[in-house]
């Protein structure tokens, strides 16, 4: 169980945070998601560049929180079995 619930969390991390499969396939910036915008806020407008960050950090930084025992217990078991 903890070897399936570590390998979804760390898909859904890598998921979450792409930028080059959204920029290839999504032709109009209305269906971008908020990692593609990220790199395009300058320093004026830096408040919205930190709550965009923030934003983005939340979700992952919860379900790394919930997931943290399994991921410690999936690498283990993986690095015994090696």
């Amino acid at each position: 169980m903890a070897g399936i619930v570590s390998a979804e969390l760390l898909s859904f991390l890598d998921v979450w945070n792409m930028i080059e499969q959204p920029m290839t396939f999504l032709k109009t910036k209305s269906l971008w998601p908020l990692s593609l915008f990220l790199p395009q806020i300058g320093l004026e407008d830096a408040g919205v560049g930190f709550a965009a960050a923030f934003a983005m950090l939340v979700p992952a930084l919860l379900l790394f929180l919930a997931g943290q025992e399994y991921l410690e217990q999936g690498i283990t078991a993986a690095a015994l079995k090696g």
